[in-house]
């Protein structure tokens, strides 16, 4: 399952599938791992990060993340960002009778309002 997320999306949950608006979600917003000066400085970044989750809503080993359109250092500074977020707002609140639907997860997100 692929789930495309734009930048300002996650604030109420993972693409809407979680049962409670309170989770910790909001880890997941690009606005979270970038100031807004980096943002604008950087308008054409993608970050994909992919990742596997147990029925009980635990990441499964290491989310993958890819990141293009801009320097080394941001690049890998997002990268990281992306990855803890992830792991940290464990375990998500999803509904168990839609394991199939959410138990592969791939969000994108883009500094590009227009995507």
């Amino acid at each position: 399952m692929a789930i495309i997320v734009p930048l300002t999306c996650l604030s109420s949950g993972a693409a809407g599938l979680a049962d409670d608006p309170k989770q910790p979600a909001q880890r997941l917003d690009i606005r979270t791992w970038l100031s807004e000066d980096e943002i604008r400085a950087n308008p054409h970044l993608v970050i994909t990060v992919t990742f596997s989750l147990t029925q009980s809503g635990m990441v499964e080993g290491t989310p993958e993340v890819k990141a293009t359109g801009s320097d080394a250092a941001v690049l890998k500074k997002v990268t990281d960002r992306a990855r803890k977020a992830v792991l940290d707002s464990a375990p998500y609140q999803l509904p168990p009778e839609k394991y199939d639907l959410w138990k592969n997860v791939e969000l994108t997100f883009y500094t590009d309002p227009a995507k």
